[in-house]
């Protein structure tokens, strides 16, 4: 129990930053783009469920699980063998609706077997509250 304690402390002293080890990516541009398109989904899927049925309705294709999505920054918990092990029970709502647009394929190097359409029709976005410029009163310059 000693000897693989002082190999942990060794390891832990000569690298202090090892438990990163899986995440470099973190600290590039493209993870810090990833780490924003996951902070996006989850607003998304929280505050705009209005957007996002509509991106859905455009999304072409079916998941093939080739389990890329799970790997963005971090590896999913429920990820083995690149399958997911809830896939067709309790998947979060994040993870039933990836991707939402074409912003969240870039990402994915093309091996994701969803697309959407090229040329998109215009999406008119519905906010969920009364925004307050519409509320001030019209200026008459004649008071």
């Amino acid at each position: 129990m000693l000897k693989n304690q002082s190999i942990i402390a060794a390891r832990i002293f000569a690298n202090p930053f090892h438990c990163l080890e899986g995440m470099p990516i973190l600290f590039s541009a493209r993870g810090l783009r990833m780490l924003w398109g996951k902070i996006r989904r989850f607003g998304l899927c929280a505050f705009d469920p209005h957007y996002v049925e509509q991106q859905l309705s455009l999304r072409q294709g079916s998941c093939n699980q080739c389990g890329a999505c799970c790997k963005l920054i971090f590896s999913c918990p429920y990820l083995k063998e690149n399958r997911c092990l809830i896939y067709d029970t309790c998947r979060p709502d994040v993870c039933k609706r990836f991707p939402i647009d074409e912003r969240d394929l870039r990402n994915l190097n093309g091996v994701c077997s969803y697309s959407f359409p090229t040329k998109l029709p215009e999406v008119v976005p519905t906010p969920s509250f009364p925004r307050l410029w519409d509320r001030r009163p019209k200026y008459d310059p004649d008071l």
